[in-house]
Protein backbone atom coordinates (compact mmCIF):
# COMPACT_ATOMS: atom_id res chain seq x y z
CA UNK A 1 0.00 0.00 0.00
CA UNK A 2 1.32 3.89 -0.90
CA UNK A 3 2.12 4.72 2.79
CA UNK A 4 1.72 8.79 1.82
CA UNK A 5 -2.06 8.53 1.06
CA UNK A 6 -4.03 9.97 4.04
CA UNK A 7 -7.80 8.21 4.36
CA UNK A 8 -10.51 10.26 5.79
CA UNK A 9 -13.91 8.63 6.77
CA UNK A 10 -17.06 9.32 4.19
CA UNK A 11 -20.47 9.85 4.69
CA UNK A 12 -21.00 6.29 5.28
CA UNK A 13 -18.12 5.68 7.48
CA UNK A 14 -19.08 8.40 10.07
CA UNK A 15 -22.75 7.01 9.67
CA UNK A 16 -21.09 3.36 10.60
CA UNK A 17 -19.62 5.17 13.57
CA UNK A 18 -22.85 6.26 14.91
CA UNK A 19 -24.77 3.62 13.98
CA UNK A 20 -23.11 0.22 13.29
CA UNK A 21 -25.76 -0.30 11.03
CA UNK A 22 -22.89 -2.81 9.08
CA UNK A 23 -21.75 -4.37 12.26
CA UNK A 24 -18.19 -4.44 11.49
CA UNK A 25 -15.72 -6.49 13.19
CA UNK A 26 -14.39 -4.74 16.34
CA UNK A 27 -10.96 -4.39 14.84
CA UNK A 28 -12.13 -3.35 11.88
CA UNK A 29 -14.25 -0.84 13.61
CA UNK A 30 -10.95 0.49 15.37
CA UNK A 31 -9.36 0.88 11.94
CA UNK A 32 -12.18 3.10 11.17
CA UNK A 33 -12.27 5.23 14.06
CA UNK A 34 -8.31 5.92 14.06
CA UNK A 35 -8.98 7.50 10.20
CA UNK A 36 -8.51 11.06 10.76
CA UNK A 37 -8.44 12.49 7.65
CA UNK A 38 -4.50 14.01 8.48
CA UNK A 39 -2.55 10.88 9.08
CA UNK A 40 -0.94 8.95 6.77
CA UNK A 41 -0.73 4.89 6.64
CA UNK A 42 2.47 5.45 8.60
CA UNK A 43 1.21 7.07 11.14
CA UNK A 44 -2.12 5.26 11.74
CA UNK A 45 0.02 2.02 11.33
CA UNK A 46 1.67 3.17 14.27
CA UNK A 47 -1.43 4.23 16.29
CA UNK A 48 -2.65 0.43 14.87
CA UNK A 49 0.51 -1.48 16.15
CA UNK A 50 -1.69 -4.23 17.87
CA UNK A 51 -3.64 -4.63 14.75
CA UNK A 52 -1.27 -6.93 12.82
CA UNK A 53 -3.93 -7.08 9.31
CA UNK A 54 -3.56 -2.95 9.47
CA UNK A 55 -3.18 -2.42 5.83
CA UNK A 56 -5.49 -5.39 4.76
CA UNK A 57 -8.10 -3.71 7.10
CA UNK A 58 -7.28 -0.24 5.29
CA UNK A 59 -7.80 -1.77 1.34
CA UNK A 60 -11.23 -3.17 2.79
CA UNK A 61 -12.72 0.08 4.63
CA UNK A 62 -11.50 1.79 1.31
CA UNK A 63 -13.34 -0.64 -1.29
CA UNK A 64 -16.44 -1.22 0.87
CA UNK A 65 -16.54 2.91 0.18
CA UNK A 66 -16.28 3.84 4.14
CA UNK A 67 -12.72 5.90 4.16
CA UNK A 68 -11.57 7.28 1.13
CA UNK A 69 -8.25 8.64 0.07
CA UNK A 70 -7.42 12.67 0.10
CA UNK A 71 -5.66 12.16 -3.73
CA UNK A 72 -6.63 13.65 -7.24
CA UNK A 73 -6.94 9.85 -8.38
CA UNK A 74 -8.95 8.83 -6.48
CA UNK A 75 -11.33 11.67 -6.69
CA UNK A 76 -11.04 10.76 -10.37
CA UNK A 77 -11.46 6.96 -9.93
CA UNK A 78 -14.76 7.88 -7.68
CA UNK A 79 -15.90 10.61 -10.26
CA UNK A 80 -16.96 12.90 -7.19
CA UNK A 81 -18.78 15.94 -8.46
CA UNK A 82 -18.64 19.36 -7.76
CA UNK A 83 -21.15 19.00 -4.52
CA UNK A 84 -18.90 16.11 -2.86
CA UNK A 85 -21.36 13.51 -3.98
CA UNK A 86 -19.64 9.65 -3.83
CA UNK A 87 -20.33 7.54 -6.34
CA UNK A 88 -19.25 4.72 -5.07
CA UNK A 89 -16.89 1.66 -6.36
CA UNK A 90 -20.15 -0.28 -7.13
CA UNK A 91 -21.96 1.88 -9.10
CA UNK A 92 -23.64 1.13 -12.77
CA UNK A 93 -21.48 2.27 -15.62
CA UNK A 94 -22.90 6.09 -16.15
CA UNK A 95 -23.14 5.44 -19.73
CA UNK A 96 -25.31 1.69 -19.65
CA UNK A 97 -22.50 0.00 -21.65
CA UNK A 98 -20.80 -3.16 -20.39
CA UNK A 99 -22.70 -5.30 -17.93
CA UNK A 100 -22.80 -4.42 -14.09
CA UNK A 101 -21.22 -7.36 -12.88
CA UNK A 102 -17.47 -6.56 -14.60
CA UNK A 103 -18.12 -3.07 -14.05
CA UNK A 104 -18.40 -3.84 -10.30
CA UNK A 105 -15.18 -6.08 -10.43
CA UNK A 106 -13.47 -3.54 -12.38
CA UNK A 107 -13.99 -0.64 -10.27
CA UNK A 108 -12.69 -3.31 -7.23
CA UNK A 109 -9.43 -3.75 -9.04
CA UNK A 110 -9.22 0.07 -9.89
CA UNK A 111 -9.88 1.01 -6.64
CA UNK A 112 -6.74 -1.97 -5.77
CA UNK A 113 -4.48 0.08 -8.24
CA UNK A 114 -4.55 3.19 -6.63
CA UNK A 115 -4.46 2.07 -3.38
CA UNK A 116 -0.76 -0.23 -4.09
CA UNK A 117 0.18 2.95 -6.18
CA UNK A 118 -1.61 6.14 -5.51
CA UNK A 119 -0.93 9.07 -7.77
CA UNK A 120 0.94 6.74 -9.94
CA UNK A 121 -1.75 4.19 -10.96
CA UNK A 122 -3.03 6.10 -14.03
CA UNK A 123 -2.08 3.47 -16.07
CA UNK A 124 -3.27 0.45 -14.21
CA UNK A 125 -6.43 2.47 -14.63
CA UNK A 126 -6.39 3.21 -18.26
CA UNK A 127 -6.03 -0.85 -19.01
CA UNK A 128 -8.39 -1.89 -16.54
CA UNK A 129 -10.92 0.76 -18.17
CA UNK A 130 -9.84 -0.20 -21.78
CA UNK A 131 -10.55 -4.11 -20.77
CA UNK A 132 -13.11 -5.89 -22.21
CA UNK A 133 -15.79 -6.75 -19.85
CA UNK A 134 -15.37 -10.50 -19.86
CA UNK A 135 -13.15 -13.11 -17.68
CA UNK A 136 -10.68 -13.14 -19.81
CA UNK A 137 -10.31 -9.09 -20.33
CA UNK A 138 -10.34 -8.41 -16.42
CA UNK A 139 -7.60 -11.64 -16.48
CA UNK A 140 -5.38 -9.53 -19.21
CA UNK A 141 -5.72 -6.64 -17.26
CA UNK A 142 -4.24 -7.73 -14.59
CA UNK A 143 -1.41 -9.75 -15.68
CA UNK A 144 -0.31 -6.52 -18.07
CA UNK A 145 -0.72 -4.15 -15.21
CA UNK A 146 1.49 -6.23 -12.71
CA UNK A 147 4.18 -6.57 -15.42
CA UNK A 148 3.98 -3.10 -15.71
CA UNK A 149 4.21 -2.59 -11.44
CA UNK A 150 7.65 -4.66 -11.76
CA UNK A 151 9.10 -2.39 -14.10
CA UNK A 152 7.97 0.84 -12.44
CA UNK A 153 8.13 -0.43 -8.76
CA UNK A 154 9.65 -3.60 -7.84
CA UNK A 155 9.03 -7.27 -7.85
CA UNK A 156 7.31 -7.68 -4.77
CA UNK A 157 5.25 -4.60 -4.86
CA UNK A 158 3.59 -6.14 -8.20
CA UNK A 159 3.66 -9.81 -6.60
CA UNK A 160 1.31 -7.84 -3.86
CA UNK A 161 -0.68 -6.32 -6.42
CA UNK A 162 -1.12 -8.96 -8.54
CA UNK A 163 -2.35 -11.34 -5.42
CA UNK A 164 -4.94 -8.58 -4.16
CA UNK A 165 -6.37 -8.77 -8.07
CA UNK A 166 -6.89 -12.03 -7.97
CA UNK A 167 -8.36 -12.61 -4.69
CA UNK A 168 -11.18 -9.58 -5.92
CA UNK A 169 -11.40 -12.13 -8.99
CA UNK A 170 -11.55 -15.47 -7.93
CA UNK A 171 -14.45 -13.91 -4.91
CA UNK A 172 -16.72 -12.36 -8.15
CA UNK A 173 -16.03 -15.58 -10.06
CA UNK A 174 -17.42 -17.66 -6.74
CA UNK A 175 -20.44 -15.70 -6.45
CA UNK A 176 -21.16 -14.97 -9.83
CA UNK A 177 -24.13 -17.27 -11.23
CA UNK A 178 -23.14 -19.84 -13.74
CA UNK A 179 -25.02 -17.78 -16.56
CA UNK A 180 -21.91 -15.81 -17.06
Amino acid sequence: MNTDLVFSRTQKGNFEINSRKHQLPMRLRTVLILVDGTSNVNQLRDKASAIPEFESFLEDLALDGFISAQLPSWDRRLEIDKRGKYEGADRRSRDGSGDSTFTGIRARLIDTAILTFGDGAENAVKKFRKASSDWQGLENAITECAKLAGLVYDDSTASQFKTKCWRILSKALRSTPSRL
